[in-house]
């Protein structure tokens, strides 16, 4: 076995995989000792790891988070994150035009950065269809892959949260993302 980020050798099981879905089932949580990487192991196969994305927050979750107190939850999370986000690109001196936000679910993050930043164009890769129409509702453009291939590499900013353990190879995906940038 080896890690799915940096390919060492040196893991170790930690605790069986907590996930309910069956895709997960006797599975173990890893920590590669090498990058630090905590990983489903042994990894699902694509077509697993596909059809269990391809339905997140109906499968993983009981559907999209709908409570007052939920949806209070994951905005207060998305206004973190843009802070965090808007940190970074301060001291960076980045100007952000176009965005590609991978896995973004139903929305809550492109709904903050849009409500601050209303003249990105905002791109977005989400798996789960079942979210399209909310994302589609906030003026996010939908992309078929994560290197968003809009002619020549023109994103300025790549974002993304709680994605790369649905990846079955997360250095391919992350080099695929980082693509796209100009």
């Amino acid at each position: 076995d080896a890690c799915p980020v940096c390919g060492g050798g040196d893991i170790e099981a930690q605790a069986p995989y907590r996930g309910t879905h069956l895709a997960f089932a006797g599975l173990q949580r890893t920590l590669c000792r090498a990058c630090g990487m905590v990983f489903a192991n042994p990894m699902p196969g694509e077509g697993v790891l596909e059809e269990y994305n391809s339905s997140y927050f109906s499968t993983a979750h009981g559907d999209k988070p709908r409570s007052r107190t939920a949806v209070a939850f994951f905005s207060g999370i998305a206004r973190l994150r843009l802070t965090h986000v808007e940190s970074y690109l301060r001291k960076r001196n980045i100007q952000v035009a176009r965005l590609l936000a991978l896995g973004p679910g139903p929305g809550f993050f492109a709904q903050a950065w849009l409500k601050k930043f209303p003249a990105t164009a905002y791109y977005a890769n989400e798996t789960d269809a079942s979210c399209h129409a909310a994302l589609k509702r906030l003026g996010v453009r939908l992309v078929g892959d994560s290197t968003a291939r809009i002619a020549e590499p023109t994103i300025d900013l790549v974002v993304m949260s709680h994605v790369l353990e649905h990846v079955p190879r997360p250095l391919e995906f992350l080099l695929d993302a980082a693509a796209g940038l100009r």
